[in-house]
């Protein structure tokens, strides 16, 4: 994935999403926190603005640590802002990665992996090297929170347009959602719980892989 794609719209992109999506977009980011235990090793790809990283951290505690790996310089710079504002020493836990290499992601046990709103933006390529890297780095049981928009036939012409403006503004190279489900299952993944949003046009996804 190309750094630096997103950063002419770091600093709209909220306002952009609340305009267009409204609050169940953001609600869906907080859809399973609480799977984030005490000690828990996170990695949170693609986590834009930092919108949920405090959350995240606090539920992690100082035995957690969360790797925060984007894209986007610009978004890291603002999801910095955000958890240095908190003013509280638990946030020593984050650590920030701007990379879009899933091959250097941290040599590390994984507990939870969140992705919100990544697997849509991604080449089927790189989807299949995202499996792959955390494949490498799964905890026994590892757990996979998942945000995505859906193909939902009443929302193609929405879904159509967000496509078309992504291509235009950051040359995201997809012309399509993918379908998410198919890659959890045809790497071992049970779905354990999941939460629908904007009548289903948006899922949050819980998936848990035993054996890993």
């Amino acid at each position: 994935m190309k750094l630096n794609l997103y950063d002419k719209l770091a600093g709209i992109y909220d306002s952009l999403a609340y305009m267009a999506l409204g609050r169940e977009f953001f609600a869906s980011h907080r859809a399973f926190l609480e799977e984030v235990n005490e000690g828990d090793t996170v990695l949170f790809i693609g986590g834009g603005s930092g919108g949920v990283l405090k959350e995240i951290s606090d539920r992690a505690g100082s035995a957690g640590r969360v790797y925060f790996v984007e894209a986007s310089a610009r978004m890291i710079q603002m999801a910095q802002e955000k958890i240095s504002k908190s003013g509280e020493n638990a946030h020593n836990n984050v650590i920030f990665l701007h990379q879009g290499d899933f091959d250097a992601l941290p040599e590390e046990r994984v507990d939870l992996v969140i992705t919100q709103y990544l697997l849509d933006v991604l080449v089927d390529k790189d989807i299949e090297k995202l499996f792959q890297a955390i494949e490498q780095r799964a905890s026994e049981n590892v757990k996979w929170l998942v945000a995505e928009f859906t193909n939902k036939a009443s929302r193609k012409w929405m879904t159509q347009s967000m496509i078309l403006f992504f291509r235009l503004f950051t040359q995201n190279p997809r012309n399509n959602l993918p379908q998410v489900e198919d890659y959890f299952f045809a790497e071992g993944y049970t779905l354990l719980r999941q939460q629908s949003f904007k009548k289903g046009w948006i899922k949050a996804l819980l998936y848990q892989k035993t054996n890993a």
